[in-house]
């Protein structure tokens, strides 16, 4: 018994986990999941604000607490240490989730219709504005007062003048248009810019370089001193890894070049990206159904038509109906031992598959079309002319190949002689079902 029965309502509270949302009295306050009070229950409702890094999860995010009134519902907001940090007299409060600072709540406040900001108690916009909006890229906060706008730093200094009827960001520009159709140019501290080369700038994830965007639509890359590195020749460029550029040429084909400019992947893909957050490159041929793997170094590292890719935590699966490959996220072949702990694994042995053990004992010959490794219930799958089978840990056939199972690139799972089916929205069963 964590608490007596005392709650007409208990439910957990959204995005703070371990903490439960309770009604006593007809108010709404909030309880650790071992029944300690953490907010008392005086509010008409409770929200967490939905802060989140990796790190904590939502344990630092912090408390919308609202009251209703004869005016309508107003807000404040208690943060993750259990403080109240406004009173509850605001139309609504919205915390800005893009700021990663889980010590300082930055809230946009509205009172009367009017929008403002505040960092903890502390007032950086006043609620004069009749919109905020925070770029995450450059870190600023882009303000409209009536018409006009202009741009903010999350100090609250003005840095553009709200008097532009338009404010584009571009890149790590600024461009901002007046009534009299003017345009003007600021860098992202807000100075105007005399000479303007380029329509846009763009930050990449290496501080050296820039991305730069000319008024043809042509991309092309500047270091971090402003000196061009590749002239605006390209219809599209991205940053990868390195010193590595994904590019479009003029008769739109994709490749892959060096901060010098030096092909490196052949401009002959349709589709060129990377693998997740992997520094393997997919590079697609459409027409041919052919997709072309490439390492961190640029190696062509697999090749196959009709292949699936998927990304695991900690490696990349590849699998077409007639092959598997596991690679790192740098590129180097796995083996399947190195991925998995399990009874059994699948091998391939002249075009033909079977399983082995982790000593690399053959338990069943590789007379299969394709196997799949035991899973943690201990059985795998075998396949023949088309339709699968299953054997234990041990090898021993529980049924002989007989299921025709949909979606041929992916592993099946089987638990003894039920395989899973998939029926949508992440749903799922187990049957004996013969599909003819």
């Amino acid at each position: 018994m964590i608490t007596k029965p005392i709650y007409e309502e208990i439910e957990s509270l959204e995005n703070k986990e371990g903490e439960l949302l309770v009604k006593k009295d007809g108010k709404y306050g909030v309880i650790s999941q071992k029944g300690a009070c953490i907010i008392k229950n005086e509010y008409d409702g409770i929200i967490a604000d939905g802060y989140y890094d990796e790190q904590h999860k939502y344990a630092l995010s912090g408390y919308i607490v609202l009251l209703k009134t004869e005016e309508g519902y107003r807000y404040g907001y208690i943060n993750y240490k259990r403080k109240k940090v406004l009173d509850v007299n605001y139309n609504d409060i919205y915390r800005e989730l893009g700021i990663e600072d889980p010590e300082n709540a930055y809230l946009e406040i509205t009172r009367n219709g009017q929008v403002g900001l505040v960092k903890n108690r502390e007032i950086i916009i006043k609620t004069v504005y009749q919109s905020i909006e925070y770029d995450n890229n450059n870190n600023i906060f882009i303000l409209q007062r009536g018409s006009k706008k202009g741009i903010s730093n999350t100090t609250g200094k003005i840095i553009v003048p709200v008097q532009y009827d338009q404010i584009n960001i571009k890149g790590i520009r600024i461009q901002a248009v007046g009534n009299d159709g003017i345009t003007t140019y600021f860098d992202i501290s807000g100075n105007k810019l005399d000479e303007i080369n380029y329509q846009t700038i763009r930050k990449t994830a290496n501080e050296n370089y820039f991305i730069t965007i000319n008024s043809d639509e042509k991309y092309g890359i500047v270091d971090n001193t402003g000196k061009v590195i590749l002239d605006n020749k390209y219809r599209y460029l991205e940053y990868i890894h390195e010193d590595y550029f994904i590019a479009s040429n003029e008769q739109g084909y994709l490749g892959i070049i060096n901060n010098l400019g030096e092909t490196k992947v052949e401009f002959k893909y349709e589709v060129l990206q990377k693998v997740g957050n992997s520094n393997v490159i997919e590079a697609k041929i459409l027409k041919d159904s052919i997709t072309d793997v490439y390492s961190s170094k640029l190696e062509k590292i697999y090749s196959n038509k009709n292949i699936d890719i998927s990304l695991k935590e900690n490696y990349i699966k590849i699998y077409s109906k007639d092959d598997i490959a596991y690679f790192d996220k740098k590129g180097n072949v796995l083996l399947n031992t190195q991925i998995q702990d399990v009874a059994l694994y699948s091998k391939k042995q002249n075009d033909k598959w079977g399983l082995v053990d982790k000593q690399g004992n053959t338990i069943v010959d590789c007379i299969y079309d394709r196997t799949t490794s035991s899973n943690e219930h201990g059985f795998a799958g075998i396949k023949k002319d088309g339709k699968w089978g299953v054997v234990d840990e041990k090898g021993n056939i529980i049924v002989e190949p007989k299921y025709k199972i949909e979606s041929e690139n992916s592993d099946p799972e089987f638990i003894g002689s039920y395989y899973k089916v998939y029926y949508g929205y992440g749903e799922s069963y187990y049957t004996k079902q013969i599909v003819d």
